[in-house]
């Protein structure tokens, strides 16, 4: 008898104390304290300009945090507010794949369907598949990888017409043989989603997603239209900031063209636990990884033992992220007018927050670097895509991008390696035997970029 009642006693006590720990999260309130937390960490992050927008957190239908920081607008002395609507970039994929996924539920499309179905023309459509696009397994070239993108992007291009900035270059693999992430998949669906649906994609995302998702502050970036609460993107350029360069939505289409506002990101997050917008099994699929932990516009990976849904996004000065604990249905929603914000560093540490653990935030990295090496290094490289530029000023290297008067600051981590600050891409400067500079590697989103020393 006294054998059972220890036993009880020692099952009772397992799942008490291991309750808490494993469910920390779900367990956790955003009490006054933790409040203050998140506030002095993102407070503190303004005053050092490495964030201006804004910040909301919720947990099981209520929102538990939410403010405006730094300036909508620094020329007008507008504040951010919980209002203020941000350019969200790749965050317009996921809703791109729900669409997707609902003409799949309504028999219009197979997500194995080959896309020659659908451009009967485009080079080794029969061997890529929308599952490929949706996943980024398709191999084919990302046409944001030009050097000169902002360039490009400067003026309106038809949906169609951006093709031809990619149909014709080679696959970087065979299609379904590894996970590479590209823009131009998804305009390949956005292009799909108006062949089917006989409207543009403005108009069906609107109709069929934000309308009944109640995202009245959301929709389809038009810089033409006049738009409240519109915030202007800011970038970090010879460590100043500056208006960013100017951007037409349509260049980026159902990659990253949308606008939103946080409360709005929160009624879409709020809608995937129903299936009002698409059926269980349809929407499920969206959340399954593929190879590389990419699902159907989401990217999802295990974080601390929780399932983290999530997915960044970038514009020309702006920088967001959506971060989804579904088993615990808690979201962290970060949107920036500063290109060079660190949303990913940020949405982790409010998570840290949330935990009850203290924030590790990222001091910037710099290893000591002897002067006579910057000058090796300064010069021009030509790669595929175009030339880059290293140049040298005040005794820090920088990186001047394509034919825009923008130069962003590079990060010494060794004698070779440097990060570009607020891209995450990542430059090795190579050698010869004698010790001569020839080339520098570049490093973005996987893809692997090789710059011969011409100057």
């Amino acid at each position: 008898m006294h054998f059972l009642k220890r036993l009880l006693i020692s099952f009772l006590l397992f799942f008490l104390f291991n309750g808490f720990s494993v469910d920390a999260l779900e367990k956790n309130t955003m009490g006054g304290d933790i409040q203050g937390r998140v506030d002095q960490y993102l407070q503190q992050l303004a005053e050092e300009k490495r964030f201006s927008g804004t910040v909301l957190i919720a947990k099981k239908g209520e929102i538990l945090f939410q403010k405006g920081y730094g300036m909508a607008n620094y020329e007008l002395n507008v504040e951010n507010t919980t209002d203020t609507k941000f350019q969200v970039g790749s965050i317009t994929k996921q809703f791109t794949a729900l669409a997707i996924m609902q003409l799949a539920e309504k028999g219009e499309l197979d997500v194995q369907d080959p896309i020659s179905k659908y451009f009967p023309d485009y080079p080794n459509g029969e061997k890529i598949t929308i599952h490929h696009l949706l996943t980024h397994r398709s191999g084919i070239w990302d046409y944001m990888h030009d050097i000169d993108f902002l360039s490009n992007a400067k003026r309106t291009w038809p949906p169609q017409e951006i093709l031809s900035l990619f149909q014709d270059k080679p696959l970087s693999f065979i299609p379904g043989q590894k996970n590479e992430y590209s823009n131009s998949n998804y305009v390949l669906l956005g292009l799909i989603i108006e062949k089917l649906s006989g409207m543009s994609y403005e108009e069906y995302i609107s109709k069929n997603i934000l309308q009944p998702s109640n995202m009245h502050d959301s929709g389809y970036g038009d810089n033409k239209k006049i738009l409240q609460n519109r915030a202007s993107g800011y970038i970090m350029n010879m460590e100043q900031i500056e208006n960013a360069p100017f951007m037409d939505p349509s260049y980026v289409y159902a990659a990253g063209a949308m606008y939103a506002t946080a409360q709005d990101l929160y009624r879409w997050d709020q809608m995937l636990y129903t299936e009002e917008l698409l059926s269980k099994i349809y929407l499920d699929r969206m959340f399954v990884p593929d190879q590389g932990g990419y699902g159907y516009g989401w990217k999802i990976r295990e974080w601390n033992g929780y399932q983290h849904i999530y997915h960044d996004g970038e514009y020309s000065g702006f920088s967001s992220q959506i971060s989804r604990f579904p088993e615990q249905q808690t979201v962290i929603i970060t949107l920036s007018n500063f290109y060079h914000a660190p949303v990913s560093e940020i949405n982790t540490n409010l998570a840290e927050i949330l935990l009850g653990k203290e924030p590790q935030k990222k001091e910037k990295r710099e290893a000591k670097i002897a002067p006579q090496l910057y000058q090796e290094y300064i010069g021009k490289y030509r790669f595929s895509i175009g030339v880059l530029e290293i140049m040298e000023k005040d005794g820090k290297l920088y990186a001047k991008i394509g034919r825009e008067n923008l130069s962003l600051r590079l990060l010494p981590q060794d004698e070779k390696t440097f990060l570009v600050e607020g891209t995450g891409a990542k430059l090795v400067f190579v050698k010869e035997p004698s010790g001569k500079t020839s080339e520098v590697i570049g490093y973005l989103n996987g893809k692997k970029l090789m710059g011969k020393k011409i100057l």
